[in-house]
């Protein structure tokens, strides 16, 4: 089934923490979705299958060890969006190096963009390790 080695190693680090629940709970909502409405997962997609009515400090912990530890659920992007509404898929690395130095160029024109935290939008898409079985 979708998803069993990632929910079988949460359960083995310790199932009983409230954190590790949550990550359960977003994993099985994850994968009783339709594998089409598993392809740009927001964070209004995890605030729905948490129960939550924002983003809070355990869904950003819970999204932290589901996306960045050995467990590896999730891959996370962005989406930048230009002036001109045109979108551009950037990497993990290329939203962390942003946020890290303060600064992004336009992917196509090369510019900096001021306040380009406010034009990208995070999301998560299933990791092969999700989708194996």
């Amino acid at each position: 089934m979708v998803a069993d080695a990632i929910k079988r190693d949460l359960k083995e680090r310790g199932a009983n923490s409230p954190i590790l629940q949550l990550c359960l709970r977003l994993v099985d909502y994850v994968a009783s979705l339709p594998s089409d409405q598993r392809e740009m997962l927001t964070y209004r997609t995890f605030i729905k299958a948490a129960g939550k009515e924002r983003v809070d400090q355990d869904l950003m912990a819970a999204l932290t060890i589901l996306s960045t530890s050995n467990i590896h659920a999730f891959d996370i992007f962005g989406l930048f969006i230009d002036e001109n509404d045109d979108e551009f898929e950037i990497s993990a690395e290329d939203l962390f190096q942003a946020q890290s130095s303060g600064e992004f160029a336009h992917p196509s024109s090369g510019r900096l963009v001021p306040d380009f935290e406010d034009r990208i939008v995070p999301f998560f898409v299933p990791s092969e390790r999700f989708s194996a079985q």
